[in-house]
């Protein structure tokens, strides 16, 4: 199945949704003390909403349900596919790389990646990586905010 370069744009009910579930993420988020390190307090918003729409639109094209849970959370896969689990980055981005902090990998982190571009509520699939290939320690840079795995999506599978 060749999905990379697939356009996606959320219908209304799933902006909706998408809207309710970021601010309650935000919400249950800060409340028990999880802190999102990539953004400014003020940008919350635009990122949590890049976020589950990027989710939101990866699942509808790969036919499965996101993980839609509120429970605090600061990591984890999005959504189980084809037996395995799936954590969906999203940027804003149209030539963004797919990141992943290092913790990532030593929670309950996923096996792929996938990487959805575009701003809300329109979104590209640009293809996926499972954890090792981009936990490989050629991968790990600093963007400005400290260590991160990168990779580009020239080297993403479609």
């Amino acid at each position: 199945m060749q999905w990379q370069g697939a356009a996606i744009t959320l219908t209304d009910l799933e902006q909706r949704l998408a809207h309710s579930v970021a601010q309650e993420r935000h919400r249950v988020n800060r409340a028990a003390g999880v802190t999102n390190q990539q953004v400014s307090p003020e940008a919350w918003v635009t990122v949590e909403l890049t976020g589950i729409g990027a989710e939101l639109a990866w699942c509808r094209l790969a036919n499965v349900y996101p993980d839609l849970s509120l429970e605090p959370r600061a990591g984890g896969a999005d959504a189980w596919w084809a037996g395995t689990t799936v954590d969906v980055k999203g940027t804003q981005r149209p030539h963004g790389q797919l990141l992943a902090h290092p913790t990532k990998f030593t929670r309950d982190g996923a096996a792929l990646y996938a990487l959805m571009t575009g701003p809300f509520p329109t979104y590209t699939f640009r293809g996926f990586a499972s954890a090792d290939e981009l936990r490989h320690a050629s991968r790990l840079t600093d963007l400005g905010r400290g260590p991160t795995y990168a990779m580009p999506q020239t080297a993403l599978h479609p």
